[in-house]
Formats: C-alpha cells, structure tokens, sequence
C-alpha cells in the first residue's frame, strides 16, 4: 500500500500545480478587470494563413465573341417509386433546384482573308462567320442545391449502414445542367446572338470607313464552346 501512495504522488502533485495555476490565472484576469485593464484570454486563438504560390496549368489565347448570355433556373423532380410496397417504406424522392448561365459565342479564331469579301470601291464589305454556338451551362453552387428528399425507411436504413450512400449531388448536377442546356437551345438566345454579333462587327467595320457591312453565317461552327 505504501507503495501504490508513493506512485500517486506524482501525479497528485501535477494535479495540485494544474489547479493552483488556474486559479492564480483566474484570480489575476478578476483583479485586471476589476482594474479597468483588458487581459487577453489564454484560451484566445489566432488564424494564420499560409501562402502558398499558384501554378499556371494552361494558358490560352481567346478569340470566341460573346454575342448574348442568359441566367436559367431548373427544378430536377426525380422519384424513384417501389412497385409493389408504399412509398413510406421504400421510395426516394429529390427535388433540386438549379441557377445558372448559358453563354452564346461566335469563334473568330478561323476568320481570315478568304472569309473578309470587300467591294472594289471600297465602301462595302461582307463577313463570313460561323453560326453562334451554346455554351455548356455554368451551374451556380450557391444557388444549387437540393431543397427537399423524402426517402422510405428501408432507404434510410441501407444510407445509414453504407459506405458510400447515394453518392453525393453530381447526378441532380448533371441532369440540371442538361436541362438548362436544353431549354437555353429552344429560348431563342441564338438569335439574339445573331443579331448582336452583326451590330457589332458593323460598328468594327463602320468604323474603319465601309459604308455597307453584311455579316453572313454561313460557316462551319467548330463545336469547342465550353
């Protein structure tokens, strides 16, 4: 027994100094107070951001006119219905919502010599370019998410004992990007990307002193909108 007290005397002795630091620390933050002096906390932290330097992956020239962009918003509706049992016991069911933007561009990269046909007198000018393309839709995350999921107690169940679950947001992602891509193909912002890019490569070449510019789109898009 004298053995086992004489092994817990370490032990009870750092317990002692633990306490009777606090306390002296409290005591010294109370009397700071008290004094009108602001004591920072001990238990007070500090963040620390370590820079670290940004690599270039890829550098590329842009040549693509962004002739008209549109903001859309999708609702995914998806539920995944059992045939023979209640939706309560199982069933899933997803509704996300889904913002973004869906760009039209005209590529100038290819327009060269062959494509600029100029009067003799010089006072007239045709341009031939490629016909507007779409852009893959630029999902905002902030405003994407899914906003309700009803889900039958046996799904629940499988969810909780596995290890991967539904797999996370990216199908909901994916559906709703297609379906902005397809609704911003039917909303006429191609036309509206026709129109602009005329009244813009007029106004380049009015401004170089051509009286007449005709804007063609008679050739072949190179389908690299991204």
């Amino acid at each position: 027994m004298k053995t086992a007290s004489r092994s817990a005397r370490p032990y009870l002795l750092t317990a002692q100094i633990v306490v009777v630091s606090i306390v002296t620390v409290a005591g010294l933050a109370v009397a700071a107070t008290l004094a009108g002096i602001k004591v920072p906390s001990p238990l007070s932290s500090t963040e620390v951001s370590h820079n670290h330097d940004v690599t270039v992956e890829r550098l590329q020239d842009v040549s693509r006119y962004t002739a008209a962009s549109q903001h859309l918003e999708s609702i995914v509706d998806i539920e995944q219905q059992a045939d023979h049992v209640p939706s309560a016991i199982k069933g899933d069911h997803v509704v996300f919502v889904a913002e973004g933007d869906v760009d039209a561009t005209v590529d100038f990269s290819h327009l060269n010599a062959s494509g600029v046909e100029k009067s003799a007198d010089g006072t007239a000018v045709t341009i031939h370019l490629p016909e507007p393309e779409l852009s893959k839709p630029r999902l905002d995350p902030s405003k994407s998410s899914v906003v309700a999921h009803d889900r039958g107690l046996l799904d629940r169940a499988t969810d909780a004992i596995s290890s991967t679950g539904q797999g996370g947001d990216q199908k909901y992602y994916e559906k709703a990007e297609q379906k902005l891509a397809d609704t911003a193909d039917t909303t006429g912002l191609k036309d509206r990307a026709v129109a602009n890019t005329r009244s813009f490569v007029a106004g380049l070449y009015a401004g170089a002193g051509y009286h007449n510019v005709t804007v063609v789109f008679d050739q072949k898009a190179t389908g690299a909108a991204a």
